[in-house]
């Protein structure tokens, strides 16, 4: 994308300095700023210049071919690429001019949002330029991203051409993205911005006072002061037909950003610095709705400079403000001096996020790292500070229940505090195998694990390692690495180095393993004994490959804690811990590591079963609580047409984060049969270091239930070994899945025979065992989902091969669009295959031969319970009676959304297979069939009424007697082959 400039080891650190004076104004009619600008570049690296790449962000919303969208798309969001014209933004009317002279400006071919502006002459070392030019941004609605407006409130952020930065690592030349922000160079801002003079406007940077300006705004601060309670009004007054220019100045910062809206409260604070006594002004900007939360926010503004400033620096600036506003990428975003805040739903939430978004200032405003390679040193430190803020002023940590919408008491969640909620999504991402490493470039990290790795686990990391420091030579080595680059690009090795410096320990535990791999901590207590002058002599085993250091602590007879910190090691060690008696020992327990198990951590001295924690059991579930064994239950009431009402319930272990080991067991009692029935699984998941290889997940799952009452109850037992490979993705934010499942089906099934000699039916158990290796890729997202499937099948007396493939065209504001399916299936061999032919209809329950699937009634003949069919192999919504093959078959189903809010679709059905001419009467080489779709919400029940029908499969109907309406058949979708999602489901 930029040019390569080589860039040696031996470069020394320089920045370049870009210095800014804008005019711009705002014509609120059509939503159009126009500007000009005038930039001042230094070159202050050793290399000629004759190229300078700039950032033309707005154009990001210009057309389905920016980065912004895919990167949307991939993540499930489809509203840019189906925007209304009318909604998109650009940035247009460019004429760059070099110190007076014309310059040429081309688009990358990738990235209609990144200019290249062709210097007239190079660009020496040490010198400056001046850059000018017109501009026209058309602002795009805000709720595609962080640009744009609602109506008549303007956010005007990443707005104006501003040149990319240019460092020892070369040109940083990157597109507008929602994930993954930015790095720019520091500068002064002069700017100017004209519009209606009605307007309250917030904005990064100093207000050149004019009398006009001054006077408007103190008279709102009065006024806001002076209220208690607000309206709801949310109207828009008329615009001022006078305007007003006011005029912003700042030094030492990469960006502005400001906001405009007729409708603004304003209240004004001040911070005062502990260390320095020196006084910030503080202002919060915020409308009627949403008012009850923000009359506290000055307060949280005080205190979010305060802390920071304490903790690492003094605040440089003169204001800081927060501004409520209409954002659409996260809950608030950070620029220099302000804030935007997207809407809270109550007090705790608007803390957290205005508390984060204010520390940006030293984290992103102060120093300047790049987001886009090293997310964490921005967004994970700042979350760390948002956790220390949190852990400081409510230290009992009940402040963190409030942002839970009030599952805090049936999930168990009363006592965590707000570290333990990043701990949580930590591991919602390691549990699964599917976390990243913290040092991961912005744009490879998928949606879910740039919130819980580059925030929450980087948070978790930074407070372990203040832990193990002390706060006192932690705060001292933050503070260093704050001085030595402030208003400067500090890199991932610029604070490591600080770091070690500083502390003078070996911190490569911490940045190798933690902040570079997905290395796993996993401590384990062993084994506690007295050696022979009776001291108590502890053995640990590290089973991850993290030599990380670690507390061990013990619960003295005096019930009080003695914890000593241990280096870290690998393999197993023997420590002694500090003389005295002890009744319980416990590995980290201030819970400052990111570990991934800490069912290990801990030992009994006395009693039996020293190494299991007490029993807990709970209904529906809660969050893993390591210092119990967890049993949770919840009471099921399933039904099928044979076994009738089943009530059982549910046994599980794990709920939230999955464990590697986890069961549920789902005993049941059919209330007809008079028969126990039900279901279990036990699976195991092993993570793996692979490149390719991200979890092996062995396991089995076994069920039994009625599945035919005439002559009498017959019943089936079905036991499911097998194991799932998924494999790693090439990028996680794309999100493409690809596994490889192995699964053997040991069937033991009851049927009636007649025995010749008693001329009765009797119960007969007959046994099959079918091996299938199935291999799967595909795209589950809202748009444009996908699946390829592949199946190799083999039983006593077959073997077949099959593949199936779903493709969704999505249209505009649909789940749905144009669905096509294919399936293609061959026989490798067979020896009187019978059952298992291939089918053109779509299965009903007695063509569920391996029991795979849900039926209400299995084996019925008529009624409700026949007209249920599974979409499978030929996928034909009607019953056809014909088109069983022993060879070969393909078939093509096809599904179209209509247009309005009815959720109706067309389908269509054509298939032919081997002998299909001859298989009947008036067979045809293809058949068809089409109707009409009713769906409910998200297509858990489907109804399909047939319309057409080819002739042949219309002629069995007719020779069979069989009424158009048990030709209608239905189809219900539910998870049935992983009971761990949804438990409550047993209707086999």
């Amino acid at each position: 994308m930029a040019p390569f400039i080589s860039m040696g080891q031996s470069d020394a650190y320089f920045q370049q300095q870009v210095d800014y004076k804008i005019e711009v104004s705002l014509d609120d009619v059509s939503h159009i700023l126009n500007g000009r600008i005038e930039i001042d570049y230094k070159n202050n690296s050793t290399h000629s210049l004759n190229v300078i790449y700039m950032h033309l962000w707005p154009n990001a919303y210009k057309d389905n071919s920016t980065a912004l969208v895919t990167q949307m798309l991939n993540n499930g969001d489809s509203k840019l690429f189906f925007a209304k014209e009318i909604e998109r933004g650009f940035i247009d009317s460019l004429a760059f001019t070099v110190d007076g002279k014309s310059a040429a400006l081309a688009y990358d071919l990738q990235n209609i949002d990144i200019g290249i502006l062709t210097l007239p002459s190079k660009l020496a070392p040490g010198q400056t330029i001046k850059i000018a030019s017109p501009f026209r941004v058309k602002i795009p609605a805000s709720r595609f991203s962080r640009l744009g407006h609602n109506g008549q409130s303007y956010m005007i952020t990443q707005w104006y051409p501003k040149p990319a930065v240019f460092d020892t690592d070369g040109w940083h030349s990157m597109p507008y993205l929602d994930q993954g922000e930015f790095y720019s160079e520091f500068g002064k801002f002069d700017v100017s911005i004209t519009l209606p003079s009605n307007y309250v406007i917030a904005a990064t940077g100093d207000l050149i006072e004019n009398l006009f300006e001054t006077n408007f705004k103190e008279e709102i601060i009065r006024k806001t002061t002076a209220r208690e309670t607000f309206d709801t009004d949310m109207s828009y007054p008329a615009s001022s037909k006078q305007t007003k220019t006011v005029q912003f100045t700042q030094s030492n910062v990469h960006d502005f950003a400001w906001f405009a809206d007729k409708r603004f409260h304003i209240l004004k604070g001040e911070a005062t610095l502990s260390e320095s006594g020196k006084k910030v002004a503080t202002f919060v900007y915020f409308l009627n709705k949403g008012s009850e939360y923000w009359s506290k926010s000055i307060e949280y503004m005080n205190d979010a400079v305060t802390y920071y400033s304490k903790w690492i620096g003094d605040y440089p600036y003169a204001h800081a403000s927060a501004v409520q506003g209409e954002i659409s990428a996260g809950g608030g975003m950070e620029y220099p001096n302000i804030t935007v805040i997207g809407p809270m739903s109550s007090d705790y939430a608007l803390e957290t996020v205005l508390v984060h978004e204010v520390g940006h200032n030293w984290f992103y405003g102060i120093l300047g790292s790049n987001e886009r390679n090293h997310p964490w040193l921005d967004e994970g430190i700042n979350s760390f500070y948002e956790n220390r803020y949190m852990y400081s002023k409510y230290p009992d940590g009940k402040q963190a229940i409030e942002g839970l919408l009030g599952i805090a008491g049936p999930l168990g969640l009363r006592d965590l505090k707000h570290k333990d909620i990043a701990d949580l999504a930590y591991l919602l991402s390691a549990r699964t195998g599917k976390d990243q490493p913290i040092e991961e470039k912005s744009n490879l990290l998928s949606q879910i694990n740039y919130g819980t790795i580059t925030y929450s686990k980087t948070a978790l990391v930074f407070d372990y390692l203040k832990s193990y420091l002390g706060d006192e030579v932690f705060d001292k080595c933050m503070q260093s690495y704050f001085t030595q680059w402030q208003y400067k690009h500090p890199s991932p090795h610029s604070l490591q180095t600080v770091f070690t410096e500083c502390c003078n320990k070996d911190l490569s535990w911490f940045f190798n393993d933690l902040v570079n791999s997905t290395q796993r901590i996993d401590y384990k207590l062993k084994r506690v004994q007295n050696d022979e002058s009776g001291k108590l002599l502890v053995t640990i085993k590290n089973k991850s490959k993290v030599e990380s250091p670690f507390t061990l602590s013990g619960l003295n007879g005096n019930g009080s804690w003695v914890s000593i910190w241990n280096e870290g090691f690998s393999g197993t060690k023997k420590i002694y811990l500090t003389e005295g008696t002890y009744d319980y020992l416990m590995i980290d327990r201030e819970k400052v590591m990111p570990e991934i198990n800490r069912q290990n951590n801990f030992y009994r001295t006395t009693g039996i079963l020293n190494k299991v924690e007490p029993l807990q059991i709970r209904i529906m579930g809660s969050v893993e609580n390591p210092s119990k064994s967890q049993l949770f239950w919840f009471p099921l009431l399933g039904w099928n047409g044979n076994d009738r009402f089943m009530p059982g319930v549910a046994l599980y272990n794990s709920l939230v984060p999955q464990k590697k080991f986890r069961y549920i067991l789902a005993p049941m009692y059919g209330t007809l049969s008079n028969k126990p029935v039900g279901m279990g699984s036990v699976e195991y998941t092993v993570f793996s270091n692979s490149n390719s290889v991200r979890t092996v997940t062995p396991g089995v799952t076994f069920n039994s239930f009625t599945y035919q009452s005439q002559p009498f109850d017959l019943v089936y037992q079905k036991i499911m070994p097998r194991v799932k490979i998924d494999f790693r993705p090439e990028n996680a934010q794309k999100p493409v899945r690809t596994s490889l499942t192995l699964r053997s089906v040991i069937l033991d099934k009851e049927v009636a025979e007649y025995d010749r000699e008693s001329k009765k039916f009797v119960k007969v158990t007959q046994q099959t065992i079918t091996n299938i290796a199935q291999y799967s890729y595909g795209k589950s997202v809202r748009f444009n989902p996908y699946k390829i499937s592949a199946k190799i099948e083999q039983g006593d007396k077959y073997a077949k091969a099959s593949i199936e493939s779903e493709f969704t065209m999505s249209f505009k504001n649909k789940v749905h669009g144009f669905d096509i399916r294919f399936f293609g299936g061959l026989f490798v061999w067979d020896d009187n295959a019978g059952p298992y032919r291939w089918r053109m209809s779509g299965w009903d329950g007695a063509a569920d031969y391996l029991f795979d699937h849900v039926y209400l009634d299995r084996n019925a003949t008529n009624g409700l319970g026949a007209q249920q069919f599974v979409q499978a192999e030929g996928g034909f919504k009607v019953p056809t009676f014909v088109g069983q093959a022993d060879k070969w078959i393909a078939a093509l189903n096809l599904k179209l959304s209509l247009p309005g809010p009815l959720p109706i679709r067309l389908y269509a059905d054509v298939g032919t297979y081997n002998g299909a001419k001859d298989a009947f009467p008036g067979s045809q080489a293809v058949m068809y069939d089409a109707g009409v779709m009713l769906s409910s919400i998200h297509n858990v029940l489907e109804l399909y009424v047939p319309i057409f029908r080819s002739s042949d499969i219309r002629d069995v109907h007719e020779l069979n007697n069989i009424p158009f309406a048990d030709l209608v058949r239905f189809q219900i979708r539910i998870e049935e082959m992983n009971p761990f999602k949804l438990l409550s489901t047993i209707t086999r």
